[in-house]
């Protein structure tokens, strides 16, 4: 947020990277008179001591009044003050505006915004309960205008919960992946993938990722300096990702880093370990292609990069797989792997030594198939090959049988 201070001249005007001006005026700005009396924001009385975000990219008009004493009624409510963003539980992000005050907010660094009623008419509103994949988020408790939102920057975010974990938010200029640090009441710790969709899907060019549902559409945003962008924009929950069975949260410390893009989380919520069961062991995961085939881990290996394959059901190590509390999948003390964490079509999947990170998350969903986070893609039986000992990859998910792998 821009902090109001006392300008030296009767009028400042700065053309910002988006085209738009911010324009300043100080009416009886003087060495003597650093004290502002009144304020106007866009022609509306203002009595906030700090200007709202959405004013460094949209722009707009600010006018203050000086004099030569301090008003001390201006800007004195508590919440005139400027936000404050020390970390958790501070939201560090404003994305939500009225409509009647489309530039009090900027979500995606170039002035567009929620819009408080657009959300309110998809029963969305300050404090209110958002449920979506069986979890329950508390949606933030402020005015439009108000900080709402974490855009992740590695900051720790208290949270309490056990079972699974799931995020409500959206990508800008996305989509956007990364990797949270889920921290125990023991001390231990657990990478959990967070993968948003595009909060427009690209203005309707793109489809929602594997990893998402959306919890709520809305048929317009608001732009800063104008009422209203009329673009479908979405609300996402990502798939609930299963924690460590027996544990508690004590925090979470958002991605530092993400693949393009903004990550934008409004709440975190918890609910029960999802299917299949943690810590149950299958043996002859079959392949949808053909019955007899099933998913093994090649020669019973446990050298990095070997082989996970499609091959004839035979019960044997190599095809006694343990769905492990943390959301990978294992087998001879390793996980199925992405190769490199890679996120394109084809990559190919393998066994690895177990080590915590997004390329070993998997998740059960439609049609039976198994998702990876990280990617948004499904494990894939290339070409719906039934040669025996054709190694695995990802895929962008489609419902076939190429990705149908049955539960015995």
């Amino acid at each position: 947020d821009l902090a109001l201070g006392s300008p030296m001249f009767t009028q400042e005007v700065v053309t910002l990277p988006s085209g738009s001006t911010l324009t300043i005026n100080g009416s009886g700005a003087a060495d003597n008179a650093p004290y502002i009396q009144s304020a106007t924001w866009n022609g509306s009385a203002w009595n906030d001591a700090y200007v709202p975000s959405g004013a460094i990219s949209g722009g707009g008009t600010l006018n203050l009044t000086l004099g030569t004493s301090a008003n001390t009624s201006w800007a004195s409510a508590s919440s005139a003050a400027p936000p404050s963003y020390a970390g958790s539980p501070s939201y560090t992000d404003i994305g939500i505006s009225a409509d009647s005050s489309s530039s009090s907010a900027d979500l995606d660094g170039v002035g567009y915004s929620y819009s408080a009623s657009a959300l309110s008419s998809a029963g969305i509103t300050p404090g209110s309960t958002v449920s979506a994949n069986g979890v329950s988020f508390t949606w933030p408790n402020v005015a439009a205008g108000k900080p709402d939102n974490y855009e992740a920057n590695g900051q720790t975010v208290s949270a309490s919960g056990s079972g699974a974990i799931s995020f409500l938010g959206s990508a800008t200029n996305g989509p956007s992946t990364g990797t949270a640090v889920v921290t125990y009441t023991d001390g231990s710790t657990q990478n959990v993938p967070i993968s948003f969709s595009d909060w427009t899907l690209g203005g309707g060019g793109s489809s929602v990722l594997a990893a998402d549902t959306t919890v709520a559409t809305m048929s317009y945003r608001n732009q800063a300096g104008a009422s209203s962008n009329s673009v479908s924009t979405y609300l996402f929950a990502t798939k609930p990702v299963n924690l460590s069975a027996g544990k508690t949260v004590a925090g979470v410390t958002l991605p530092s880093n993400v693949a393009a893009g903004g990550l934008h989380v409004f709440s975190i919520g918890f609910t029960s370990a999802a299917s299949p069961a943690a810590g149950a062991v299958y043996s002859g995961v079959s392949s949808g292609v053909l019955s007899g085939l099933c998913l093994d881990d090649s020669g019973a290996g446990t050298t990095n990069g070997t082989h996970v394959q499609i091959y004839t059901c035979n019960g044997t190590a190599a095809q006694q797989w343990t769905i492990a509390s943390n959301g990978t999948i294992q087998a001879n003390g390793g996980c199925m792997d992405v190769s490199g964490s890679g996120t394109a079509d084809g990559t190919v999947v393998q066994w690895w030594g177990c080590d915590n990170t997004g390329a070993q998350q998997w998740e059960v969903g439609a049609n039976n198939s198994l998702m990876n986070p990280e990617s948004g893609k499904c494990l894939d039986d290339p070409g719906s090959t039934t040669t025996t000992g054709t190694q695995l990859q990802i895929y962008t998910c489609n419902g076939t049988g190429a990705q149908n792998w049955t539960l015995p």
